[in-house]
């Protein structure tokens, strides 16, 4: 396991919200060895029931878009107003481009499928900076 780095994306809990099984539970394994503390969820519903359940202790939620029973920027919108503190990293197989011009949130990241680890772990840590007031 990754030392811990203070003010990196290590200091980072986050909620992985991805309803195929396989990748997220690849996600969840290259969270924690860098050592983020990481929660997880199958579908948008199991999401704001965590982050209710969890409230103020999720630093990012990162979510697939596309899902059974959601997409991730409805659940975006849901857990931005739920808990505004939260960091967004959503990732999708469409491109960004498709994704601004269908939803418009802001101070949402995106990250395009597929994505190297680099580019995952600087996503989240800066959504973690959006929304810590770093």
């Amino acid at each position: 396991e990754a030392p811990r780095q203070e003010g990196s994306a290590a200091a980072t809990r986050v909620l992985v919200v991805e309803d195929d099984e396989a990748v997220r539970r690849y996600l969840c394994r290259v969270l924690r060895r860098h050592g983020l503390h990481v929660e997880e969820a199958a579908s948008p519903a199991e999401a704001r029931h965590r982050c209710e359940e969890l409230s103020g202790s999720i630093d990012v939620l990162l979510s697939d878009m596309v899902m059974p029973g959601g997409s991730g920027a409805e659940l975006a919108v849901h857990v931005r107003t739920t808990c505004p503190d939260i960091g967004i990293v959503l990732m999708s197989g469409y491109t960004e481009e498709a994704f601004r011009a269908e939803h418009s949130l802001a101070e949402t990241l995106f990250l395009e499928k597929p994505f190297s680890t680099d580019a995952l772990l600087a996503a989240l840590a800066h959504a973690a900076a959006l929304h810590s007031g770093n």
